[in-house]
């Protein structure tokens, strides 16, 4: 009866904190936020109420409902599934209707977020989880809240009702991005402290007032947190809520004008103060507190010489204050450090920092490293992805230099995708017909329509939530997206590392595709290209398959093979019979390839790439007599997934791309080549291999002998389709003029990947070619073939070192993970374990003695420590927007971690440890000699345009503004540089990025004289005419002749545009001068 009524007891509490537990936390973040007001806020009660209170209220209720059906169905013997589907979802969409569609739509999205989320977490019985998600969603609106009231608000003429920041009414544009940092500080910097708060009070009443989670995150934690052993856990959390409330009390302690320079603390000191307090908090629990204790002390002294030198403290005028700069600085700060470094491991040697002793099984912190590692490193590598491409390029995007307009990166290319985004936004239809380029002859727009609809998409969705009309929520929609898409690349990636190499290599192949210059350069903020779009979906088509090719094996399907049409079809059933994890996973390949080409025309590359490895494949498997039905049947359906989905927009009829050798036509090649090749393979799997082989290529031979003779004769250019991958590989004329279709140089094209991935990917790639063919392994030899043909493009044309990351971020990695396996790294520990590290000193003699015994590992850990400084280094480079500021920043951060002490030269020899050369970069991080430019900065980033630029295109789209569009006088210009005069000079262009109108706009920019132009204008406008009215000139047109031309002048005139076929030639032969 007593464990009953416990039983009842502990029912209830589990109700009761069910409900509770939003409620508690909307209250102490509601208290956090109204902070504001002895900070200086000043809002009459009613405004109070309305803009901080009643949204608390609305957010509690939706984190409340996400419990009721817990409580309400938990006995009834209902399934989850159906009382969420049919029962929670519709009553919860009902409840947020009125607050979506009248109310703030924002509340209404995150009312829907905490109901839905804490719903799924409480269903499974993850509470804690629960818990801490509705700290995360209430601090997003608290912290939302909190800056909001931060700047000054722009009510149209100038800045008012700011709190924190000054007020701007001249020249405020040269303090925008000031003011924009400092609130997008008290932003994040407050929704970190709502989530840290958030963690340490889920931490705390766990057990106490709820059921704990029993899996997940917090699965290996006591059912109450009593114990001193979880000390360093809360210290941690604390320390990092300190660092953040550190950093908010310097900003409000600091002038208006320091605020808007950023001369605080900022948010980034925190953040890192929190992993490193993490990391030292590990440390100590599990007995490694030397190593936590010098990890932690070497982090104060940094940080407090990095206030120092920012000028945060000891910046006054007292004498002590001088014995930290200057020369007595040096030996001052060496003394600091040298000293209380020896300090800590003395306090350790004598146990004064706790039990030191090893421990004989791991704790609680290595069994949730050993865990959940995996996750934490990709998730981290995710999530430092986007911020190296976001965090730096949203300040120039809102404020264009010279005009403070929105502005894009990546030159002319992703102002026609804004073009096209805002066609679909006013049309709601696709842009196809574009007759402002190419003018007057018009053209279409090629691009395929998936990416562009995505951006226009998502800012239809942004536009309530941001309460602004759609025209201006899909500037952000289009800046963002390019950057997310990149940044999500490293989950395919890593998830190709981790199924065909194991988790090492999944992790590293994560960071380094995060960070990889060649990558981030291509998918940054601003950047509205859809590059990053293609090669995130190929990069997830190259993953699915590698999983097909490995289901699909190579035994026998079907037996007594033959060529008759019945045994084909038999090996299909067979096959979709017994390989259905291949079908499965073919299938889901050629919709991430289908996705690829409605958002990018040269999906034929990645395709390509999979018929050399198939092709490669079937030929080794009819030397071993092995069969082929299977990778033939999962390559087949790959291949009509990815040709029959996106071709009813190539198949558009005006458009005309299904056979344009650009456009679609190479997969006919693809598919073509697949199933002969495939046929032939299957069909002789009997016959001796050299009748097979000399059969096969003689019919190849025929085929591509025929394709040549049919260019030849001038019927079809079949042979140049083939070999030049519909043109993208060809060298022309209008090709030369392209930088990225140029061979880039070779320090370039290393310094992209990272010059030592990059070799290390081409060793890994031999590797993989040589397992390939050796262990047949299909998986290997797809890889081998990918890293070497896109190192091979990468080589021949600058464009594609950037489809050329994915394969050497994955076989980098794996070559990583192949070094340390040679080299003992895996048995280090043990044998370190082994020597004997009972102490201190036997944990030093035991490192001295292993590293003897395993020489190799220290080479290898140098190795990688020169990797990853290289490749982090050139990874916030790639990030940050060439000539900002910011670079000049980092730079000097980088600069500052080494001990100036270190550069300090000997008075008597005049040597130092390191390059003592003066180190002084202008804010642009370029210079003239190495004094005065930046040492680790400015070799990459995007680029935004200059001041003259912007201003330029603004002056021209001022003009003709009282002009409809298609009647404005036409932009002539070289082609790069049309796209641009279109979307933001608002101007028709002659010529475009298109390559189209190059020979009209060309002659116009080379003519010699007024003359030569005007007769050029005159028949470019007459060929538009012509194109457009079935080959006769339109009255108006012939009104304007008639005013400057005779009437056989005119008649002469338009024989000259009409001129053609073989009656042309002689038309042309007698009206031209000949030499007798």
């Amino acid at each position: 009866m007593e464990m009953e009524n416990e039983g009842n007891a502990s029912a209830l509490r589990n109700v009761a904190w069910g409900l509770a537990r939003a409620p508690l936390a909307a209250l102490i973040l509601l208290l956090m936020t109204m902070a504001m007001y002895p900070l200086g806020v000043t809002y009459d009660k009613e405004t109070a109420i309305m803009t901080q209170v009643l949204p608390f209220v609305l957010l509690t209720i939706g984190a409340m409902f996400g419990s009721v059906p817990r409580i309400v169905f938990s006995n009834l013997g209902v399934k989850p599934s159906q009382v969420t589907l049919l029962i929670y979802a519709p009553l919860v969409i009902a409840a947020a209707i009125p607050q979506l569609v009248l109310g703030n739509t924002l509340l209404g999205v995150l009312f829907l977020i905490l109901a839905f989320g804490v719903h799924l977490f409480d269903r499974v019985g993850r509470n804690d989880e629960a818990n801490l998600f509705i700290w995360i969603v209430m601090g997003f609106y608290a912290a939302l809240s909190f800056a909001s009231v931060a700047a000054p608000s722009w009510d149209g003429t100038q800045f008012v009702n700011g709190a924190w920041l000054p007020e701007l009414t001249e020249n405020y544009w040269g303090a925008m991005d000031g003011h924009r940092e400092a609130t997008a500080f008290l932003f994040f910097n407050g929704w970190m402290i709502s989530i840290i708060t958030g963690v340490l009070v889920t931490l705390g009443i766990r057990g106490r007032c709820v059921k704990p989670s029993t899996k997940g995150w917090f699965s290996h934690l006591p059912e109450q947190i009593n114990d001193k052993a979880f000390t360093p856990l809360f210290a941690a959390f604390g320390i990092w809520l300190l660092a953040h409330l550190l950093s908010e009390a310097s900003f409000f302690s600091s002038t208006e004008a320091q605020r808007v320079s950023s001369d605080t603390i900022g948010v980034w000191w925190p953040l890192f103060t929190g992993v490193i307090s993490l990391l030292t908090a590990y440390c100590f629990a599990e007995n490694m507190r030397t190593r936590g204790g010098l990890i932690g002390m070497n982090w104060i002294i940094f940080s407090v010489g990095s206030f120092h030198e920012n000028g945060i403290i000891m910046n006054g005028s007292q004498n002590w204050h001088s014995y930290f700069s200057g020369n007595n600085g040096l030996f001052v700060w060496f003394f600091i450090f040298f000293w209380l470094n020896v300090l800590v491991v003395m306090l350790s040697v004598k146990g004064k920092l706790g039990d030191g002793s090893p421990r004989r099984t791991p704790g609680l912190a290595k069994k949730f490293w050993k865990e959940h590692w995996y996750g934490l490193t990709v998730g981290s590598a995710l999530l430092t992805g986007l911020l190296v491409r976001v965090v730096w390029n949203v300040l120039p995007f809102m404020n264009a230099s010279g005009t403070h307009e929105w502005d894009l990166t990546g030159g002319s290319d992703p102002w026609y995708m804004m073009r096209t985004v805002e066609y679909i936004l006013a049309e709601h239809n696709h842009f196809i017909l574009d007759m402002d380029r190419s003018y007057p002859l018009g053209a279409i727009n090629p691009r395929p329509p998936l990416f562009s609809w995505s951006l226009a998409v998502g800012g239809m969705m942004l536009a309530p939530l941001l309460d602004v009309p759609a025209s201006d929520a899909v500037w952000w929609s289009v800046a963002a997206l390019p950057a997310i898409y990149g940044a999500l690349t490293v989950l395919p990636i890593a998830g190709i590392g981790n199924k065909f190499f194991g988790r090492a290599t999944g992790a590293v192949a994560a960071w380094l595709i995060a960070l990889m210059p060649g990558h981030v350069g291509h998918s940054t903020f601003a950047l509205a290209d859809h590059d990053a779009f293609a090669i995130l979906f190929l990069s997830l088509g190259f993953y699915f398959w590698l999983k097909a090719v490995k289901a699909a094996g190579d035994d026998k399907m079907v037996a007594n093979a033959n060529w008759t049409p019945a045994y084909l079809f038999k090996g299909i059933k067979a096959t979709y019979e017994k390989r259905q994890a291949a079908i499965a996973n073919a299938i889901l390949s050629g919709i991430a390839f289908s996705t690829v080409a409605l958002g990018w025309k040269g999906f034929v590359y990645g395709l390509g790439i999979v018929f050399l490895a198939f092709f490669a494949q079937i030929v080794i498997n009819q030397f071993r007599r092995r069969d082929s039905m299977a990778l033939y049947v999962t390559a087949m359906t790959m291949m009509l997934v990815t040709f029959i989905l996106p071709m009813p927009f190539y198949a558009h009829m005006q458009l005309g791309l299904v056979f344009d050798a650009s456009g679609f036509q190479p997969m006919f090649y693809i598919v073509g080549f697949t199933f002969a090749a495939g046929w032939v393979a299957v069909s002789f799997r009997d016959k001796p291999w050299l009748l097979v082989l000399v059969s096969g290529g003689a019919l190849a031979g025929v085929i591509l002998g025929a394709l040549w003779l049919i260019q030849f004769i001038g019927l079809y250019n079949g042979w140049d389709v083939l070999f030049t991958g519909g043109y993208y590989l060809s060298k022309n004329k209008i090709f030369d003029t392209i930088a990225e279709a140029q061979a880039p140089s070779r320090a370039m094209l290393f310094a992209s990947f990272g010059p030592i991935v990059a070799l290390a990917a081409l060793f890994a790639g031999f590797i993989a070619l040589w397992q390939g063919l050796s262990r047949r392994d299909s998986s290997r030899l797809v890889l081998a073939i990918w890293i070497l043909v896109a190192g091979v493009m990468a080589w021949r044309a600058g464009r594609f070192i950037f489809n050329a990351t994915p394969p050497v971020a994955v076989m980098g990695a794996w070559t990583f993970v192949i070094m340390w396996q040679w080299v003992g790294g895996t048995d280090f520990a043990k044998a370190w374990r082994r020597v004997g590290i009972g102490s201190p000193r036997a944990r030093f003699s035991s490192t001295t003695k292993t590293a003897r015994k395993y020489p190799g590992v220290v080479a290898v850990l140098m190795i990688f420590m020169l990797v990853g400084a290289q490749h982090v280094t050139y990874g916030l480079d790639s990030g940050i927007p060439q000539g900002n500021s910011k670079a000049k920043d980092v730079d000097s951060n980088i600069y500052n971690i080494t001990p100036n002490i270190l550069r300090a030269q000997d008075p008597i020899f005049g040597w130092s440890f390191l390059d003592s050369t003066q180190y002084n970069p202008p804010g642009s991080c370029r210079g003239s000699a190495k004094e005065s430019s930046c040492w680790y900065m400015g070799a990459f980033g995007p680029g935004f345009n200059g001041q003259y630029w912007n201003e330029g295109y603004q002056w021209l789209e001022e003009q003709d503004a009282d002009v409809p569009f298609g009647q404005r006088p036409a932009f002539v210009s070289w082609w790069d540089y049309g796209f641009q005069a279109l979307a933001q000079g608002k101007h028709p262009t002659v010529a475009d990025n298109f390559q189209s109108g190059i020979p009209a706009a060309g002659n116009m920019l080379l003519a010699q004289s007024d003359k030569d132009l005007l007769s050029l204008y005159t028949m470019t406008l007459a060929e538009g005419d012509l194109r457009y009215n079935d080959g006769t000139f339109t009255p108006d047109f012939q009104r304007t002749l008639e005013k400057h031309f005779s009437d056989s002048q005119i008649e002469e005139f338009l024989l000259l545009n009409i001129l053609g076929g073989e009656n042309g030639v002689d038309m042309l032969k007698d009206r031209s001068f000949s030499i007798t």
